[in-house]
């Protein structure tokens, strides 16, 4: 085994010319306003992953001795205290921060009751293995909350494992006074629509109930009205719970997504269907609207094609926010659309499923000039729960009357018509969106269409009624087996006789791989040399990580050739 790891040496050394990358990982924080809903509200909060070595305030001290944190704690500023965390100590060894907005009005701070999820790079966790938090409490002068000893938070241990998932509470008793403006909810306070001039002071940082023990400045709040209108109602104890804050590693599972064509067996067709699961910012279409205002849906209304669609999705809001997306197409005679009693497949990576909580679909009806059935509402179809937990399986039926006229190209089957052999030229109309059934009760538009060839040969015998099913999509969690990648012998963790199983089964006539995705050590979606270079370079010359699940069980979050039959290390 020495002499074949010594000839394996020298490829290694090869490697060097590349910088492996720094090792990293995300975690999702979730951030929730518990407040009494005609309470107080938060400002966007400051996190940051660090070394342990930041302090964002410490009782008996001035606000003054922690820059960036007067700008925080009197208008909920988080940009002064993000520079000075990033030019310490802690910042210059690689420690990471965000701002964490709430999503609803009034965006971005947080109401009573919300909540909103981030995926969070905290960097190298053997570096950046804590926790830290602030956030300003309003209306108020200078009241604000925020982790106090940085290293009360820890995430990751000395070799980089996560300890959580974990949840900080944080309650009434530890709201602080920054003691740099007087107390006076008429004297400048943020977020309250009283205005007034702020009064400067110069008091130590100390709790809020330690310095008014009996609430009075609190109290004084209620009634008062905030800028964007809302009066507040209530104040808060000592004990009550005013914020949580939870930490957790990403779940990434991946849904099975089922779509089938239930119309009759001489009915219409599908085009492929797009299909997302995102944060529920992405509109499809919406009734009562020209369908240039939802960009790409032209084009998959009249060819059904998904690719300016799927570009529309990527620069949504829901897009870059991590949404995941697919188009599924079906694999028999005529592909890659579905035929009448056709179903497939597919198996989706969802990403973060606390944000990443609704599902959407769009596909061209056909033969036709512009129907189509898609996701109108984009909450309607809600895969998790807000901690992430699957609410399934979900069955979507789709019935005639959910087929939607695009009003973009006049309905006349010997028009240009998408999927039919009659040819003919489109004419263009500007319409509003609407369900088909609801322009042409009668069907006679569908009627026209029965008798014609299409394109691939067939002839639609039938039309379908308003309450008939034509679609089903089901959508299930799909768990597969668990593996360690790069754990090749499925011994418990990776070691140098993996990366010489590898070489022995490539080379040498070795045993089959019982789980091939344990061995695709980079994911390329096929076990080759390569995967034995990474694994040895990151054992011997500390090159990168390999992807997850990696270095604990867990299950593969991308779309993958490669089976798993078998890992028993895994539970």
């Amino acid at each position: 085994m020495m002499t074949r790891i010594a000839h394996i040496c020298p490829m290694l050394l090869v490697l060097l010319a590349l910088s492996p990358a720094a090792r990293a990982d995300n975690v999702v924080v979730v951030v929730e306003n518990t407040m009494n809903l005609d309470s107080f509200f938060l400002t966007p909060v400051w996190v940051a992953a660090h070394d342990g070595s930041f302090d964002v305030w410490s009782s008996g001290q001035f606000a003054d001795d922690f820059p960036g944190l007067e700008l925080l704690a009197e208008d909920g500023d988080t940009s002064a205290i993000d520079g000075s965390f990033m030019t310490s100590p802690a910042g210059s060894a690689g420690g990471q921060s965000a701002t964490i907005t709430a999503d609803t009005i009034p965006a971005p701070v947080y109401s009573p009751g919300e909540s909103s999820t981030y995926v969070f790079d905290i960097g190298d966790p053997t570096v950046n293995r804590f926790f830290s938090y602030a956030s300003m409490v309003i209306p108020s002068n200078d009241l604000f909350i925020a982790t106090s000893v940085p290293t009360t938070h820890e995430m990751f241990d000395a070799s980089g494992e996560f300890l959580g998932p974990f949840t900080i509470e944080i309650f009434g008793s530890a709201v602080v006074d920054a003691g740099t403006e007087v107390n006076n909810i008429e004297g400048g306070a943020a977020f309250s629509a009283l205005g007034g001039s702020p009064v400067d002071e110069s008091n130590l940082l100390a709790d809020i109930f330690d310095l008014d023990p009996m609430g009075n400045y609190l109290s004084s709040i209620v009634g008062s009205e905030t800028v964007t209108g809302s009066t507040i109602g209530s104040t808060f104890s000592q004990a009550m719970l005013i914020a949580r804050i939870t930490v957790k590693i990403p779940s990434e599972p991946m849904i099975r997504v089922t779509v089938e064509n239930v119309a009759q067996d001489d009915g219409f067709f599908f085009t492929p269907f797009w299909v997302a699961a995102h944060n529920g910012q992405f509109d499809v279409w919406s009734a009562g609207q020209m369908a240039g205002d939802f960009p790409g849906l032209e084009e998959l209304a009249e060819g059904g094609d998904t690719v300016p669609i799927s570009d529309a999705f990527s620069a949504s809001m829901a897009g870059t926010a991590g949404g995941s997306q697919a188009t599924i197409a079906a694999s028999d005679t005529p592909p890659p659309v579905f035929s009448p009693g056709e179903s497939a497949m597919f198996v989706l990576p969802v990403g973060e499923s606390s944000i990443n909580r609704y599902f959407s679909y769009a596909s061209m009806v056909i033969p036709s000039n512009d129907l189509f059935v898609a996701t109108s509402v984009p909450t309607t179809h809600e895969l998790f729960d807000t901690n992430g937990e699957f609410l399934g399986p979900i069955t979507i039926e789709i019935f005639g009357s959910d087929v939607v006229d695009a009003g973009t190209e006049v309905n006349d089957i010997t028009g240009g018509a998408a999927f039919s052999a009659l040819g003919g030229t489109a004419v263009d109309e500007a319409n509003p969106l609407a369900d088909l059934y609801d322009i042409d009760p009668a069907a006679d538009f569908l009627s026209s269409v029965i008798g014609t060839e299409t394109a691939s040969g067939a002839t639609v015998g039938s039309i379908f009624a308003a309450g008939e099913l034509i679609a089903r999509i089901t959508i299930d969690l799909e768990q597969g087996v668990p593996f360690i990648r790069g754990d090749v012998d499925a011994s418990g963790a990776m070691q140098v006789t993996d990366g010489v199983r590898i070489l022995e089964t490539l080379f040498s006539g070795g045993i089959a791989f019982d789980c091939e995705r344990a061995a695709d050590v980079n994911d390329s979606n096929v076990v080759d040399l390569a995967d034995a270079v990474i694994l040895l370079t990151y054992l011997f010359l500390e090159g990168s990580p390999p992807p997850a699940p990696f270095p604990s069980c867990g299950f593969d979050m991308t779309p993958d050739l490669l089976s798993c039959g078998a890992f028993d290390a895994c539970p």
